[in-house]
């Protein structure tokens, strides 16, 4: 965890290189800075394959945005992160499930905004189910609004 395990925290490197079979744990506590562990990587970021290990200590919101890696070289990530032993690549969705929270994440390797170029990002995403009701719930209004302009 880039953090101090008493407190999540920000650790800043120069290059940060992780091999296959490396572990990047992120404990994310809350959805503002310093709520979650995240890595400035000043000069170059290489993953290598790493296995993504977040521990979700909260109920994120639909949109909240995590910058696990902010990279600052002017360079391009390299490599992509596993999540559960599968590759994740740029855009892909990923379940987070740390005892009682769970959340749809996806994930996004040239996370742009706030003065963040080029980093690594992760987005809570609303769930299918979630989707499916939202899209429930519009088609019963349609039809009613129809069913009031029959009658």
């Amino acid at each position: 965890s880039p953090g101090l395990e008493a407190a999540r925290g920000t650790l800043t490197t120069t290059d940060l290189v992780l091999e296959a079979g490396a572990y990047f744990a992120a404990v994310l506590e809350a959805a503002t800075v310093g709520g979650f562990d995240a890595v400035v990587a000043t000069v170059s970021v290489s993953l290598g394959g790493a296995e993504l290990q977040p521990i979700l200590a909260f109920a994120p919101q639909v949109g909240d945005v995590f910058v696990l890696i902010d990279n600052q070289g002017g360079q391009a990530i390299d490599g992509l992160l596993s999540y559960a032993g599968t590759p994740l690549a740029q855009g892909d969705e990923f379940m987070i499930v740390s005892g009682e929270f769970s959340q749809l994440f996806a994930i996004f390797y040239d996370y742009s905004e706030g003065g963040f170029s080029d980093s690594l990002a992760i987005v809570a995403v609303p769930e299918p189910a979630q989707v499916a009701g939202i899209a429930g719930l519009l088609a019963l209004a349609l039809a009613a609004l129809r069913r009031r302009r029959q009658s």
